[in-house]
């Protein structure tokens, strides 16, 4: 369970090893809730104290770099076996069968069954993964989420105010309502979202990568990881921009 952080299963060599071993058993011991999210939120507590608190921790490697590494460490493994990253064995497979987005594609038929007025249906999300992208393009559907461009695809969180229309048959200047348009949140980030170097043209410094390209530990700042710190993450940057949609 991955609630059960006794139960979680990290793979780690020399140092990292010891130091995870040393602050699980001080966290079970310490800690009445054994979940997942609240031993991350240790982590993120003892990496804030170490500077100021010298002689606190017993432990000669809780230095603040060990620490950062093995956060890093236990949310690259935290995505690997819980998120079903793209370029995973698991995801490659599941890619082959016959439908793996049957439900997602449930989902969104009964979603886009609206009377044409009513304004964009909106999916929010807090999954990491990319089975409503696949979903949607699968059924041929426009989806706007957040991103612009074809060749690189650059976080304009603006775009979400963005329509579509084509020209009507007649010669009277009238357009018409593209349908099957869906507007996607993904409030707590995607595993092709990378960051980048802000340039003026990329102001956010955000790009979505291809699933085909993406590399391991590419994605991992800037999703937001169960702990006690997400909603302060979730009202931070890029995630304030999205939520102000």
């Amino acid at each position: 369970s991955i609630r059960d952080i006794s139960k979680l299963e990290i793979y780690l060599n020399g140092k990292l090893k010891k130091l995870y071993n040393d602050m699980k058993s001080l966290f079970l011991d310490t800690n009445e809730s054994k979940d997942f999210e609240s031993f991350l939120g240790f982590l993120f507590n003892i990496l804030t104290l170490l500077p100021y608190k010298k002689g606190l921790f017993d432990f000669k490697i809780a230095d603040v770099e060990n620490i950062r590494n093995l956060i890093s460490e236990i949310k690259k493994q935290f995505v690997e076996k819980y998120c079903n990253p793209p370029y995973s064995d698991k995801i490659i497979e599941g890619y082959k069968k016959d439908n793996p987005f049957k439900i997602h594609q449930k989902l969104i038929r009964k979603i886009l069954v609206r009377s044409f007025p009513l304004r964009r249906p909106n999916i929010f999300t807090l999954n990491y993964d990319l089975m409503f992208e696949k979903a949607m393009d699968k059924m041929g559907i426009v989806y706007v989420d957040g991103f612009v461009g074809t060749s690189e695809r650059i976080f304009k969180p603006e775009s979400f105010n963005f329509d579509f229309y084509y020209p009507a048959t007649t010669t009277e200047g009238k357009v018409n309502r593209l349908e099957r348009v869906i507007h996607l949140y993904k409030l707590h980030g995607s595993i092709d979202w990378i960051k980048v170097q802000s340039t003026p043209f990329n102001i956010m410094g955000i790009v979505k990568k291809s699933p085909e390209v993406l590399k391991k530990d590419e994605f991992l700042d800037l999703l937001v990881y169960p702990s006690p710190i997400k909603e302060g993450e979730t009202i931070g940057f890029p995630y304030s921009e999205v939520f102000r949609r």
